[in-house]
C-alpha cells in the first residue's frame, strides 16, 4: 500500500511540473511574438509632408518624381503654422548602403538660432520609405527649420548619394514657397562634392508630426 501511495504522489508531482513548464513555455512564446505597442498619435500615413509632396508633383505636368542628385547633402527648409513635435523620420536608402548596413545621417536645424536640434544616424530600407522613431523634437509655429540627410560614407560609389526628389523635367527651378495645410516649404538645397542649381527640387525626407 505504501508503495502505491508513493507511486501516486510521484505521478501527481510529474503532472504538476509538466503543466507548469508548459504554461511557462506558452507564456514566453506569447511575449516573443507580441508586437511592440506603437504611439497612436505618431502616424506615418498621409503626413503633411506626403500631402505637400504629392500636391507639388501634381501641380505641373513637367514635375517628375525620380531618384537622382549624387551629392552628400539633400535638404529642405520648412515652417509649420502650428506648434508640433517630430516623432518619426521617413527616408529611402540605396541598395548598396542597405546591403552593407551603412547609415544615413539625419539633422534638423533651427534656422533662427542656427542650432542643430536633432541628429541621428539610421540604416533605412532601400525598397520603400522606411520610418524610424526618434525622441520627440518640438517645433515652434511659424519658425523655419531645415531637415537634411547626409551620406558621408558612400562606400566608394557616387550613386549611393542619390535620393528621391521632385524636380522640373525641363530644368526649370521649383517655385518656392509651396504650401498645403499646416506646412510650407520655403526652399531646398543639394550640395557636397558637387551642387545643384538654385531651387533644383524637393527631396523626399518625411517628417511625421504629432
Amino acid at each position: 500500500m505504501d508503495e502505491k501511495i508513493k507511486t501516486m504522489k510521484k505521478l501527481v508531482y510529474i503532472t504538476v511540473m509538466a503543466f507548469a513548464m508548459l504554461t511557462l513555455m506558452v507564456s514566453c512564446h506569447k511575449d516573443d511574438v507580441e508586437p511592440t505597442p506603437k504611439d497612436p498619435e505618431c502616424d506615418s500615413s498621409n503626413t503633411p509632408f506626403q500631402q505637400l509632396y504629392a500636391a507639388t508633383l501634381a501641380s505641373d505636368p513637367d514635375h517628375v518624381n525620380e531618384v537622382t542628385m549624387d551629392v552628400i547633402t539633400h535638404e529642405y527648409t520648412f515652417r509649420l503654422s502650428v506648434a508640433m513635435q517630430v516623432c518619426q523620420i521617413g527616408y529611402q536608402s540605396q541598395p548598396d548602403l542597405y546591403a552593407n548596413n551603412i547609415p544615413i545621417d539625419i539633422e534638423i536645424e533651427d534656422m533662427l538660432t542656427s542650432t542643430v536640434v536633432y541628429t541621428g544616424s539610421y540604416v533605412f530600407d532601400d525598397t520603400q520609405t522606411d520610418y524610424v522613431s526618434i525622441p520627440p523634437v518640438s517645433l515652434q509655429a511659424n519658425r523655419e527649420y531645415t531637415i537634411r540627410r547626409n551620406v558621408t560614407n558612400h562606400n566608394g560609389l557616387m550613386a549611393n548619394r542619390i535620393g528621391r526628389l521632385i524636380r522640373h523635367d525641363l530644368g526649370n527651378p521649383i517655385t518656392f514657397p509651396v504650401t498645403l495645410g499646416i506646412m510650407t516649404i520655403t526652399g531646398a538645397d543639394f550640395y557636397g562634392v558637387g551642387s545643384a542649381p538654385a531651387d533644383f527640387g524637393i527631396p523626399f525626407i518625411d517628417v511625421v508630426l504629432r
